[in-house]
């Protein structure tokens, strides 16, 4: 397999795997609904549409949901970045959801192996969020911190395992 299939591989594991953790997180505490990138996002007046690979979308605004996409910014966006998307991703994306709104945004760098996590601040602007120690916490989804180190391992790791260690029964 060449490199380029080998990184589209491991993008697609990431999102897989963050699907299911994210979900069962989010239903096992109830704090909203996490949809994967077949569901497509309508920002702000100009009503640009984007689709990330992932976004979670808190219990009390659910009301915002439409039957196919979402009318508004979710309050996590994720993008596993790909060598077509860095750009995309990196600034267009970035401006979009920070002017949107969007209140925790995610970029996964599979090839090099790198994590950015922006928060929005009260101003309306993205901050980094730190990474201690090697686990990326979560300001959306409260409680949830995983480990950076499973985002590059492959196979990807055991989404019960997971679970388990973040206190949920599997």
């Amino acid at each position: 397999m060449g490199k380029l299939s080998s990184c589209l591989r491991q993008a697609i594991d990431i999102v897989d795997w963050l699907v299911v953790i994210l979900r069962a997180y989010a239903s096992a505490y109830d704090l909203g609904k996490v949809l994967g990138s077949e569901f497509m996002i309508r920002l702000g007046a100009r009503r640009r549409l984007r689709v990330p690979d992932i976004l979670f979308l808190a219990k009390d605004r659910l009301h915002f949901l439409r039957k196919n996409h979402l009318e508004g910014a979710p309050d996590l966006a994720i993008e596993v970045v790909s060598a077509d998307s860095q750009s995309r991703d990196r600034r267009d994306k970035y401006a979009d959801y920070e002017a949107a709104g969007v209140l925790e945004y995610w970029i996964i760098d599979p090839i090099g192996e790198d994590l950015e996590v922006h928060v929005l601040d009260p101003e309306g602007k993205y901050q980094p969020l730190p990474i201690n120690e090697g686990v990326v916490a979560s300001t959306v989804l409260t409680g949830l911190s995983l480990r950076v180190e499973s985002f590059w391992q492959s196979p990807m790791p055991n989404e019960w395992q997971t679970l388990r260690g973040m206190g949920l029964p599997a």
